[in-house]
């Protein structure tokens, strides 16, 4: 009597990748690239992308013309507003968001299913959420005793407008 092979089951979840997975992966990595370079490059005095409409909406204080022409983003205009934008929502924290992105591309090129793809989107923000309320919390006061302020990478704070929003009340 002849003995019948047991079938096999695949250790884990995997199933076959699509075409595009690759193509995401490499707009993943080219958006977290740029931001990453939009972000260690910015600086207090440069130019951004509708400045004059959100200075005054951010609080972020104007750049004089002179201080402009010294200093540019190696990303451009649209570049130095994606840094400002996020250095005044998240403060430090911002540069997490580039490194999630890239952390996405190399999900994105595992050949692992991704069923849980909305449970470790929801675990980065939160991680964002919870960097940028720490910072706050640990950096705030000494920054606001020591008036290091409005600096390149916290133009609202080391937690950014969110970390100051979510130590304003306390949870208890």
């Amino acid at each position: 009597m002849a003995r019948k092979a047991p079938l096999r089951r695949a250790a884990t979840l995997a199933r076959q990748t699509s075409e595009s997975r690759p193509l995401l992966a490499l707009l993943l990595a080219l958006a977290g690239s740029f931001l990453l370079v939009a972000m260690v490059f910015r600086s207090a005095d440069q130019p951004w992308l509708l400045q004059s409409a959100l200075e005054s909406a951010l609080g972020v204080p104007a750049v004089d013309a002179a201080d402009a022409a010294r200093g540019a983003n190696p990303c451009g205009a649209f570049g130095a507003l994606l840094a400002t934008l996020g250095f005044v929502a998240f403060g430090f924290a911002a540069f997490l968001a580039p490194l999630f992105l890239l952390a996405a591309a190399w999900f994105a090129l595992n050949r692992r299913a991704h069923t849980l793809w909305p449970a470790k989107v929801l675990l980065m923000l939160g991680s964002l959420f919870l960097l940028s309320a720490i910072l706050q919390l640990f950096l705030g006061a000494e920054a606001a005793v020591l008036g290091e302020s409005m600096t390149a990478y916290d133009p609202k704070g080391p937690g950014g407008k969110l970390g100051a929003f979510l130590m304003a009340y306390p949870f208890e």
